[in-house]
């Protein structure tokens, strides 16, 4: 049996200021705290600042540490052509400021590797979690679960959101032919293609601290989130 690897991935634009000091602190922890084979790769989608430089000087001083760029936007094209192209048996991503945690980290990669779920995910909205954040960027985040839960009233999942998430590799190829979005839905629709498929999915509660502001401009997300709802509803209806 081939054993379990895990290749971890930080989707950024532009994130030189906190880049450098992240990866050092996420490799340092993994080396403490993984048992099995895992990389980090960095994925620029349309940086243009000294992430560029960042990511290359990263990976010589630490192998485990791999870089790559790509010119379009959007955290989606990383996750599609990190993931569909990783030789891991296990794949995840998290958010570049590191906002989540990293104790929730063994607990995601436990529940995939005992069989216990094929897909493992933070969930900020668990009583057990402890979340640090603004009013509106909590509003924000339970406002998009409602619209999850109108149009998919049966949905287990209570935090689509979380910028942490892992997932068997072989499903995740399976489900990317399925996925259209490339940017912020992905995530999104691969869970909900992966649960209306039968496929185990562990919610872990976590520790999250908002560390920097959010770019989304709420009236033209909630209004694209909608629509991709919608069309993702209609999809797996008439599948």
């Amino acid at each position: 049996m081939q054993k379990d690897s895990v290749e971890i991935v930080i989707p950024v634009y532009n994130e030189e200021a906190l880049l450098e000091k992240n990866a050092v602190h996420l490799h340092d922890f993994m080396e403490k705290n993984c048992k099995i084979p895992w990389q980090i790769t960095i994925f620029s989608n349309g940086s243009s600042d000294k992430t560029l430089s960042i990511g290359p000087e990263l990976n010589k001083h630490y192998p485990e540490i791999v870089f790559k760029h790509i010119p379009q936007k959007g955290r989606g094209y990383a996750l599609r052509q990190a993931w569909g192209s990783s030789n891991a048996s296990i794949v995840g991503y998290m958010d570049a400021d590191l906002s989540t945690d990293l104790e929730a980290f063994p607990k995601c990669l436990n529940a995939i590797i005992s069989g216990e779920a094929d897909v493992a995910i933070g969930n900020r909205l668990s009583k057990e979690s402890v979340v640090e954040r603004c009013f509106k960027r909590e509003l924000t985040s339970r406002g998009w679960n409602l619209l999850i839960r109108l149009f998919f009233p049966f949905t287990s999942i209570t935090d689509s959101q979380c910028g942490f998430k892992f997932v068997r590799t072989s499903l995740v190829k399976k489900l990317l032919p399925r996925i259209k979005d490339n940017k912020f839905f992905l995530d999104t629709e691969m869970l909900m293609i992966a649960e209306n498929s039968g496929n185990k999915i562990s919610q872990i509660p976590v520790s999250w601290v908002e560390r920097k502001a959010s770019k989304v401009k709420v009236i033209r997300t909630i209004t694209d989130y909608v629509f991709r709802l919608a069309g993702l509803r209609l999809r797996l209806w008439t599948r």
